[in-house]
Parts: structure tokens; C-alpha cells; sequence
């Protein structure tokens, strides 16, 4: 009696009455008196219970287990969930063949399973909007960093300064680095879409080295280190 679950046992012989039923979880004073040798149709009006006795039938005739999932409201009117199942048990030369029902109470773990699916979606939905946002913000990352680019480009074609020219070379690779680093994240989604390509290229590794020192020489002379 202190199980989620209402359990009932049914005889197929004897009109399907109960040898046993247990108190369900989610309807505890459903009856009071003893149930053993009454039916469904003591207590249940008689629409629903004819369609348990249907199902009995089914379940008798076939020896097919049945299982499925059903919403309801409980006497206080709450939401209930229940997972169901019938099953035939065959009996032997001292005993006749019964009916075990089963009604377990999955209400918390339903609203709970729902309560995560609902969650993927709303994250599921997150990275898309977040994928289309890098992919729609392309042009308007790249156009003021082309603009700074292109200006920084006239200094050096004009400007005779060698200290000018240094530092306008040091924001010339600086800004191709942080076009190919907007480029890279841009192709986050593509990745997420399935087309990204990989392509192979030749590099220059002392460039490369430099290129890395252009990033941190700042923050390394801002703590000392040379």
C-alpha cells in the first residue's frame, strides 16, 4: 500500500474479479472495504470500466503484454501521469490464468523529463541565433577594421618617418591577425553547419613566431620580461 504504483490481479476465469488490488498511490481512499472477488464495474462508472474489461480481453486472448502512458487529474484535481502496463500470467493445474496491472505514478519524473527536453531546445535554439548573429555580423566586423587597415596603408605609402613606417607595420600585421581571428570564429559557423572545408597551405614559421610576438610583446613589457 505505501508503493507509487496501483496494483491490481484479476482472475480470467472468474469474470475477471480481483484476488487482489492494492491502495493506489495517487487515489488512496478510492474504497474502503475489502476488494477481493469484485470487478471493475464495482468501481468505476461503466463506460470506463468496460474499456479496462476491453483491455483484459485483449490482453487474455492475445498473451501480449500492454503499455502505454496516460494523463489525468487525480480527486484533488492535479495533474497525474501514469505508466501502465497489463500482462497475462498463465497459470498451472492448481491455479487459473490472471491479469497484473500496474499504474505507476511517473508524474515528477515525466515533468522533469520535460522540464530537460524543453531546456535543449531553448539552448538548441541559443547556438543557432548565436551562429546566425557571427554569420550575419561578417561585413559589419570586417568593414571598420578594413577602414583602419586602408588608412594605415596611406601612412605608410606617404610617411618617410622610419619610426612611422615601424609602427605602421606592426599595425598592419596586427590588423591581418585580427581579420584571420574574426575569420576563424566566423567559421564557427560554418563548422556547426557542416561546411567548414580543410585546406592545406604552406606557411612561413618565422612569420608565424612573429606574429605570435606581436600579441603578447605588450602584456611581456607591461611585467618586465624581454
Amino acid at each position: 500500500n505505501n508503493l507509487p504504483a496501483g496494483i491490481v490481479v484479476k482472475e480470467i476465469n472468474n469474470d475477471f474479479r480481483y484476488i487482489y488490488r492494492n491502495q493506489e498511490a495517487y487515489n488512496r481512499d478510492l474504497y474502503k472495504n475489502d476488494p477481493v472477488g469484485k470487478n471493475d464495474f464495482d468501481f468505476y462508472p461503466p463506460t470506463v470500466a468496460e474499456k479496462k474489461r476491453q483491455e483484459d480481453i485483449q490482453v487474455a486472448t492475445s498473451g501480449k503484454g500492454m503499455h502505454w502512458t496516460v494523463e489525468g487529474k487525480d480527486r484533488n484535481g492535479n495533474l497525474i501521469i501514469l505508466d501502465k502496463r497489463k500482462i497475462r500470467v498463465d497459470g498451472d493445474e492448481l491455479s487459473s490464468p490472471i491479469i497484473v496491472s500496474i499504474e505507476w505514478d511517473i508524474t515528477q519524473l515525466e515533468l522533469m523529463r520535460r522540464e530537460l527536453i524543453e531546456s535543449k531546445e531553448k539552448a538548441e535554439t541559443s547556438d543557432k541565433l548565436k551562429s546566425a548573429f557571427l554569420a550575419n555580423m561578417s561585413h559589419e566586423i570586417r568593414t571598420p577594421i578594413n577602414t583602419m587597415l586602408g588608412l594605415n596603408e596611406m601612412v605608410m605609402r606617404t610617411s618617410t618617418n622610419p619610426e612611422v613606417l615601424e609602427y605602421s607595420a606592426d599595425i598592419a600585421d596586427a590588423g591581418g591577425m585580427l581579420l584571420t581571428l574574426i575569420n576563424e570564429i566566423l567559421d564557427i559557423s560554418k563548422a556547426e553547419a557542416g561546411k567548414l572545408t580543410v585546406e592545406r597551405a604552406e606557411y612561413d614559421t618565422l612569420t608565424m613566431l612573429r606574429e605570435i610576438r606581436l600579441l603578447v610583446i605588450q602584456k611581456a613589457e607591461e611585467k618586465g620580461l624581454e
